[in-house]
C-alpha cells in the first residue's frame, strides 16, 4: 500500500522527528529531493542497483541516448563495478527504462516526467529528452549522497520504491555568470554548468562584455581581445566612490574565450539541456570595446579598459552609424556560436552625459524627432532589436531598457525590484524576475551588520537562503490574466568581489537550491521548514562533490546579548549534519574546541564565538556574541 507524501505531511514528519530523536529518518532523507516535485508517493521495498544493470531506451532517439550516456557517466564515476548495458526498448524486462511518449502526455508539459521505481524496475517517462534528464536528476537524489562524489563506493545500492510526477512551474530557470570582472576558466565554467544541471536549471546567462574586459573572440574585430580583454590592474577590496581612497593591486588581468572554446562550452551545456544566453552589453558598460575601437565613442578617446568597478560615463555613441555597423557584425558572429532563442543586450546603467555633449547624438535626436537622451537610448535598443529579430532571435534587456519606452518584442529582466516587471507585463511583455533585493547571489549571505563574518561580497544586496526562498516570482499584486507573462526567475553572480572558483562556489551553494525551488516548485507546495530539512541531504551531496559550499553558521545568538545573571545561553545548530564548536575567551574556534552540548552559563561578561563543522573538517563562518550579564 502506497503512502502519499505531500509537503504538509513531510513538514509534520520533520516536526515529529525533532521531538523524537530516536525516530529513524533514513527513508525520509532518501526522499529529500530538491527542488520539491509536484507529487511524491512512497512505495514499499527497494530497487537493488546491482553490479550489472540493463538500461532500455529507443536507440533511434539521439536525444534520449544523451540522457542515457549522462546517467552512465555519473554512475561510473561514483560506483565500483556498476555496469549499465544499453539495450533496445522493451516493455517487459527488469532494469532501467527510459521512455519518450509517442503520444505526448499533456499533463507533463515539455519538461515534466513520471518516475516509478519498484523492486523490479525503474521506469522513467517523459514527453521530451529534457523531461527524462530532469527525472534522472531526481533518480540520482534518491541514491546515497555519496553518488555525487568522485570517490568510488560500494557497487550495490538500494533505491527506495517511489512514484513521482513532476512538472516545472516556470519555463525559464536561470543563473547568471560574469567572467568580465574576474575571468573564469573553461573548466570551472563547465563545473558551474553541472551545478545548474543538478538543480534542474535550464538557462546560463553568460555576461561576456563589460567595462573591465571583453571576453568573447570576434574574428572581424581582433582588437577586442588583443586590447579589450586585458586590464593593467584591479581595484583592491571594496570599491570607494572617492577615487582618492582606492588602492590597486598592480597585477595585470586578462582572459577571453576563443570561438572554439565557446562552441565546446555551449555543447557541454546542451548535453545537460541548458541553453546559454550570451550578453553583449550596449549602449553602456562598453569601455573595453571603446579602448579597442575608440571611433565608437562620442569623444574618440583615448580610452582604457576600466580597472575599477561602477558606472562609467563613456558609452557607445548613439549618433554614429559605425557603432551600429560594429554591433551588427558582433551579433552576426555571436548568433553563429549560440543557438539560444535569446540574445541579452544589457541596456542597463547608461549615463547620458556624453550624449548630451555629443554633436552626433544631438543630431540623431533631432533627425529622429526624439524628445531627449532617454528616448535616444530607446532608439538605440529598438534599432538593435530590429536587427536581432531579423536573425530570428529575441532580445532580453535589464530594467533600464524601459527608459524612453520598451522595444516592441523585448523580454525584460527586472533587476530594479518588482515594479518594472509588473509594468511591462501589463504591456504584454515577457518578464524574468531578478531583483537585486533577493536574487543577487554575489551579495553577502548575512545581514549587513554581520558583514565582517563573511568573505567579501556586495553589501547593498545581501540575501540569505531563506530570503531567496521567500521570493515569489509572480507578484500577487498583478491580476491573474498577466501571470503567464512572468516566465521565470534568474539569480546573478557578478564577480567584482569574487576572484576565485572557490569563492563562486561559496556564494552559489546552497543558495542555488533555494533558487531552484522557487523556479521549479508550485508556490502552494513551498514550505521553508520542509525545505530546510531536505537541505541537510543536499549539503551532504555538496560535501561528496568536495564543493566549497557555505556551511550555515550557528543560530540563536545576537552580536550583543544582555542577559540576567545566571541565565544560560543556548546555541541552535542550523543543520543535523554539523557540530557546533565554541570558545568563551574570545579566541577563534577550531576543530579541537569545545563541542556545544548544553546551554552555557552567563555568570560574567565574556565573548562567545561559535562555528559549525562538517565531518570533513570544514567550518562555517564564526558568529561572535558579546555576553553581558545584567545585575
Amino acid at each position: 500500500m502506497k503512502q502519499p507524501y505531500t509537503s504538509i505531511i513531510l513538514a509534520c514528519i520533520v516536526l515529529f522527528s525533532a521531538c523524537k530523536a530516536e525516530l529513524e529518518t533514513t527513508d525520509l532523507a532518501q526522499l529529500s529531493i530538491i527542488p520539491l516535485p509536484l507529487q511524491i508517493e512512497a512505495g514499499e521495498g527497494v530497487y537493488q542497483l546491482k553490479p550489472v544493470n540493463n538500461i532500455y531506451f529507443d536507440k533511434r532517439n539521439t536525444e534520449t541516448e544523451r540522457v542515457v550516456n549522462y546517467l552512465i557517466n555519473r554512475l561510473d564515476s561514483a560506483y565500483v563495478n556498476i555496469s549499465l548495458k544499453k539495450n533496445n526498448l522493451t516493455q517487459s524486462s527488469a532494469g532501467i527504462h527510459l521512455l519518450i511518449h509517442e503520444i505526448p502526455d499533456s499533463s507533463l508539459s515539455d519538461e515534466g516526467y513520471l518516475l516509478v521505481i519498484n523492486t523490479e524496475r525503474i521506469e522513467l517517462k517523459a514527453n521530451t529528452a529534457n523531461g527524462l534528464f530532469y527525472g534522472v536528476q531526481s533518480l540520482l537524489q534518491l541514491m546515497p549522497e555519496t553518488a555525487f562524489g568522485n570517490k568510488m563506493i560500494a557497487a550495490e545500492i538500494s533505491i527506495p520504491s517511489v512514484s513521482i510526477k513532476d512538472v516545472p512551474r516556470y519555463p525559464y530557470r536561470g543563473m547568471h555568470l560574469d567572467p568580465c570582472r574576474h575571468f573564469i576558466s573553461v573548466d570551472f565554467t563547465k563545473k558551474y554548468i553541472d551545478y545548474l544541471a543538478y538543480h534542474k536549471m535550464n538557462v546560463l546567462h553568460w555576461h561576456l562584455t563589460e567595462d573591465q574586459g571583453w571576453r568573447i573572440e570576434i574574428k572581424k574585430y581582433p582588437k577586442l581581445t588583443t586590447i579589450g580583454s586585458k586590464r593593467s590592474e584591479t581595484v583592491s577590496g571594496l570599491q570607494y566612490y572617492d577615487e582618492s581612497k582606492n588602492s590597486y593591486d598592480g597585477i595585470p588581468h586578462e582572459g577571453f574565450y576563443s570561438q572554439e572554446e565557446i562552441k565546446e562550452i555551449v555543447a557541454y551545456a546542451a548535453d545537460r539541456f541548458i541553453q546559454i544566453i550570451p550578453e553583449i552589453e550596449m549602449p553602456g558598460h562598453s569601455r573595453a570595446a571603446l579602448a579597442s575601437y575608440p571611433n565608437l565613442g562620442c569623444t574618440g578617446g583615448p580610452y582604457e579598459v576600466l580597472t575599477k568597478w561602477g558606472v562609467e560615463d563613456d558609452v557607445f555613441c548613439a549618433g554614429n552609424d559605425e557603432t551600429f555597423s560594429f554591433l551588427k557584425d558582433v551579433i552576426d558572429e555571436v548568433i553563429e556560436l549560440f543557438p539560444s532563442e535569446y540574445i541579452h543586450i544589457g541596456g542597463d546603467e547608461c549615463p547620458k552625459s556624453v550624449w548630451e555633449a555629443c554633436d552626433k547624438c544631438q543630431k540623431r535626436i533631432k533627425d529622429e524627432s526624439l524628445k531627449d537622451e532617454f528616448e535616444l537610448q530607446s532608439y538605440f535598443i529598438h534599432r538593435m532589436e530590429e536587427y536581432i529579430n531579423s536573425k530570428g532571435k529575441t532580445i532580453i534587456g535589464w530594467s533600464e531598457i524601459m527608459e524612453g519606452g520598451i522595444a516592441p518584442n523585448a523580454v525584460l529582466e527586472s533587476w530594479l525590484g518588482v515594479k518594472g516587471g509588473v509594468e511591462v507585463a501589463k504591456q504584454k511583455h515577457k518578464v524574468i524576475m531578478s531583483p537585486y533585493s533577493h536574487l543577487y547571489l554575489d551579495g553577502i549571505n548575512v545581514e549587513p551588520k554581520y558583514k565582517d563574518m563573511e568573505p567579501l561580497g556586495q553589501r547593498y544586496c545581501w540575501t540569505t537562503t531563506e530570503k531567496i526562498y521567500s521570493f515569489e516570482p509572480t507578484p500577487d499584486t498583478i491580476p491573474e490574466m498577466y501571470h503567464p507573462y512572468f516566465i521565470g526567475a534568474e539569480g546573478t553572480m557578478w564577480t567584482e568581489y569574487i576572484a576565485t572558483d572557490e569563492h563562486i562556489e561559496y556564494m552559489l551553494l546552497p543558495r542555488l537550491s533555494a533558487l531552484s525551488e522557487i523556479c521549479w516548485t508550485n508556490n502552494h507546495l513551498k514550505d521553508y521548514v520542509n525545505f530546510k530539512h531536505r537541505l541537510n541531504s543536499q549539503l551532504l551531496r555538496y560535501t561528496a562533490m568536495e564543493a566549497n559550499y557555505r556551511i550555515p553558521h550557528p543560530e540563536g545568538l545576537q552580536d550583543a546579548m544582555m542577559v540576567s545573571m545566571g541565565d544560560s545561553i543556548q546555541i541552535i545548530n542550523p543543520t543535523n549534519i554539523t557540530q557546533i564548536r565554541y570558545t568563551c575567551d574570545g579566541s577563534e574556534p577550531n576543530k579541537d574546541s569545545e563541542i556545544y552540548k548544553t546551554a552555557i552559563a552567563a555568570d560574567s561578561s565574556f565573548t562567545l564565538k561559535a562555528r559549525c563543522y562538517v565531518n570533513t573538517g570544514r567550518a562555517s563562518s564564526t558568529f561572535t556574541a558579546t555576553i553581558i550579564p545584567n545585575n
